[in-house]
């Protein structure tokens, strides 16, 4: 149940404690009430352009977009500025909550195109079908006629999550851990967008129990690692 889990921590291990490093990634900033972005240790991903205009321009070649709403400064000043200029602080931010997201009609996010995600996720029922969703939003409009409903079970470390598309329904059962999400969950969202006919897959970028995930075509995610020195990986689907 947790095998791709157990990769991905690896891989993520191999990643923050090699002597070639990436950081680790950021605690995620989700109300306007958290203090500036720290990190014990400095980044070595490479920098982002001094200017702000430029740093969005680059992303957004990337395929990595702001929101409507969403603005570069309010972003730089939620990261210590040791940092300000890491990939990895950016797209930290990007993945989090934006408070004039939310109430503008948008999604609430900074940006679409990046969600910063914790795994210890699994409070009960609705936890699974939130992570779909959040899965649904970046992918964009490829999965818009799915619907997501789950059920869990905390005590019995079990869940299930059901997709339905228009008359067709699949359940998959999922696992829960010391309330940590299976990440089996982006393998079978992986067969969702496989089975739409496109090209673009759910890839992570792990590091213990957060995750930067983006929903890209595999030179879109390769051109993001070899830009910002990271290792977005897509679970294949089974």
């Amino acid at each position: 149940m947790f095998g791709w889990m157990r990769k991905m921590r690896a891989r993520a291990a191999a990643v923050t404690e090699g002597p070639a490093a990436a950081a680790p990634l950021l605690p995620a900033a989700e109300d306007a009430t958290d203090p500036p972005i720290t990190h014990d240790e400095p980044l070595q991903t490479p920098q982002l352009p001094a200017s702000l205009a430029e740093r969005v321009t680059l992303l957004a070649d990337l395929g990595l977009h702001l929101s409507d709403s969403a603005d570069p400064s309010d972003i730089a000043q939620r990261i210590d500025p040791n940092e300000a200029d890491t990939p990895l602080a950016w797209l930290s931010v990007m993945g989090s909550l934006d408070p004039a997201g939310q109430t503008d009609g948008g999604s609430g996010h900074y940006s679409d195109d990046v969600w910063h995600f914790d795994s210890r996720a699994i409070r009960g029922h609705g936890s699974y079908r939130d992570i779909a969703t959040q899965l649904q939003r970046l992918a964009r409009p490829l999965l818009d006629g799915h619907y997501f409903s789950d059920y869990v079970d905390l005590v019995g470390q079990a869940a299930r999550l059901t997709v339905v598309r228009g008359d067709d329904e699949t359940r998959w059962d999922l696992g829960v851990q010391d309330e940590v999400a299976d990440l089996s969950v982006f393998q079978r969202m992986n067969e969702e967008l496989a089975g739409a006919g496109t090209e673009r897959r759910f890839a992570l970028y792990p590091s213990t129990h957060r995750y930067l995930i983006v929903c890209k075509r595999p030179d879109q995610i390769s051109a993001i690692n070899e830009r910002f020195g990271l290792l977005f990986t897509a679970p294949s689907a089974t």
